[in-house]
């Protein structure tokens, strides 16, 4: 058993499944990375696991399984009258069992002939069928699977896969010994030869991802004041630097005041 199922972003749900599958490989490689050191073996140093990988080749047909892509859309069953050919008719039809011979004469014709007589008291008479003709064959129906419409199931196939891949939709393989769920389509080949008849082989490459997810949490209520707007009113430094201006241009005036309040104790 193998089908890739996938949800389209409208809400619908589409099945690819193979009628043989010839290959289905499995991988799921990890990433070491080593470093060398001075003394004694190579230390691992960290062990990287990577996406897992699956790569399936299998065959298409047109034959119409009522499994298969679009055959509830185009198909339906319907009663039909077989046209079956007379069949021959028998009748039976008695025969006397006449064995040669005579019973003084001890041969083997005329032991046969009164050892049968002396079984069935008389002459023996045989009634097989005979064939007497002809008569018609009863008549019976059967129910098949007729479309409506002809519809390739090969091109609907490739066509679903192509879509998939175009769109980067999420695929889930279901396989007889695991289920793998998260794939992406890596590469879609499908070569074709004489020997596929009306059919093909299609093979799909295709790698698992990660999908991150995001988480919404309450952030904290901001400290007092922290948001607001406020007056920039400069650095420290020019702070400092402008007290020191401020000091120095009164210490100037109060000297200015002293050294002229001097001079007017000397003038007359």
């Amino acid at each position: 058993m193998f089908a890739l199922t996938w949800t389209n972003e409208d809400g619908t749900f589409d099945v690819v499944e193979f009628d043989t599958v010839d290959t289905e490989d499995h991988t799921l490689p990890n990433e070491v990375t080593e470093f060398p050191v001075e003394q004694g073996p190579d230390v691992t140093d960290n062990i990287r696991i990577k996406p897992r990988t699956l790569s399936v080749k299998g065959y298409i047909s047109d034959t119409p399984l009522y499994s298969n892509h679009d055959v509830l859309l185009n198909a339906d069953y319907q009663t039909q009258t077989l046209d079956l050919p007379p069949r021959p008719h028998y009748e039976p039809k008695t025969f006397t069992v006449d064995v040669p011979g005579s019973p003084l004469q001890p041969n083997a014709s005329s032991l046969l002939n009164a050892g049968l007589k002396a079984l069935f008291g008389s002459t023996p008479k045989v009634t097989p069928l005979v064939l007497k003709g002809t008569e018609p064959s009863p008549k019976q129906s059967v129910q098949v699977l007729k479309f409506q419409n002809f519809q390739s199931r090969v091109r609907g196939t490739f066509d679903l896969l192509k879509k998939a891949r175009e769109t980067k939709v999420l695929i889930t393989a279901v396989t007889d010994f695991d289920e793998i769920s998260g794939l992406v389509i890596e590469s879609l080949t499908m070569p074709r030869s004489v020997d596929d008849g009306t059919g093909a082989v299609m093979g799909v490459d295709l790698r698992q991802i990660t999908i991150a997810s995001s988480l919404e949490v309450e952030a904290p209520k901001p400290a007092e004041g922290l948001g607001q707007a406020r007056k920039f009113t400069g650095s420290k430094a020019a702070k400092d630097d402008a007290n020191a201006a401020e000091k120095s241009e009164e210490t100037r005036k109060s000297l200015a005041k002293r050294i002229l309040g001097g001079l007017g104790g000397l003038l007359p």
